[in-house]
């Protein structure tokens, strides 16, 4: 998954020396804004989220897009035990390859807060279904193709979102696969989704056009 690709492209050093510098390079170049961050139900836990990924920051882009899928599985009002089960499980695949340990403590409160505290959260989502504001890609030359996306789908908007924010921060620091990954994350958004069959094609026309 794509999430899984972007956590891969920044390998952890096993050398002490060098892991207080690369630290401050993710810090430098690697802070997700605000208007792209999922986690967090309020401003609160949002603040509480972002500042605890700090020790995470190798998978704060995997993490997020879990953030965004579970948002959007909220909204789609698919069964809150299912929702929590899928980001307990996308997020644990990503903390898995963290061989510091730093994410797992991360995984394992997220996970406990949704499955203890997520039903007000769930209930309050069927009121506001996909309300999320699309992020528009707007930093290259696809974006005008990518974004037919928020037209012709009404669910999903922070998943597409993240798909393509991640596309447009592979792109920028010139990471490899950045279109397969894309493709990959728009494609597997079907999975995450109650029937759509408009959206079903207008997924599959913007991924053929899309160069590898």
């Amino acid at each position: 998954m794509f999430f899984l690709v972007i956590f891969l492209l920044f390998p952890i050093s096993s050398q002490d020396s060098s892991s207080e510098e690369f630290e401050i390079l993710l810090e430098e170049r690697r802070k997700i804004p605000d208007r792209n961050w999922f986690c967090g139900a309020g401003w609160k836990s949002r603040w509480f989220a972002y500042g605890w990924m700090k020790a995470c920051f190798a998978g704060q882009y995997g993490f997020n897009h879990q953030c965004a899928i579970h948002d959007d599985c909220y909204d789609q009002q698919m069964g809150q035990e299912k929702c929590d089960d899928q980001f307990c499980e996308g997020n644990a695949l990503i903390a898995k390859n963290d061989g510091r340990g730093f994410c797992k403590p991360y995984v394992d409160g997220s996970c406990l807060a949704v499955k203890q505290y997520g039903a007000p959260a769930y209930a309050s989502a069927a009121t506001h279904q996909n309300n999320y504001v699309p992020y528009l890609m707007h930093r290259n030359e696809f974006g005008a193709i990518y974004n037919e996306i928020f037209t012709g789908c009404k669910l999903q908007n922070a998943t597409f979102s993240s798909c393509g924010y991640n596309y447009e921060e592979c792109l920028i620091y010139k990471y490899e696969k950045c279109g397969e990954n894309l493709k990959t994350c728009i494609l597997d958004t079907k999975n995450y989704r109650t029937s759509e069959p408009s959206c079903d094609l207008v997924v599959e026309k913007v991924a053929e056009q899309i160069k590898f």
